[in-house]
């Protein structure tokens, strides 16, 4: 399998790439699965420099959250609890987020970016 990023050809071997996000500042994170043919279009219609940045900075946020030892707390009232509970852990999850950030790394290569 394989995307062409601008113009040139990024092989992937298929493998899910994914991040924790929040909806809010006050929400629990959650596990998302990316939608990869979603994520190179977005970056194919980009500038070229905004796509270096998009790229860097979703690297740069999965190469923080594959560090994380423990699976990501309601951060803004850990007192609450959320219903209903469908954390995923960071232990399921943590070779998808390396994923993450080797596409990225693979991306910013055929864009020319670091």
């Amino acid at each position: 399998m394989g995307y062409t990023i601008y113009g040139k050809q990024l092989a992937w071997d298929g493998g899910e790439c994914g991040l924790y996000k929040s909806r809010d500042p006050i929400a629990r994170m959650e596990y998302a699965i990316m939608d990869m043919n979603l994520l190179v279009t977005a970056i194919n219609g980009m500038p070229l420099q905004k796509a270096i940045e998009a790229v860097t900075q979703l690297r740069n946020q999965a190469t923080e959250q594959a560090k994380w030892q423990r699976t990501p707390q309601n951060a803004g009232f850990p007192i609450l609890i959320q219903i209903p509970i469908s954390d995923i852990c960071i232990t399921d999850v943590r070779g998808n987020i390396q994923n993450t950030e080797k596409f990225c790394n693979d991306v910013l290569n055929a864009l020319g970016g670091k």
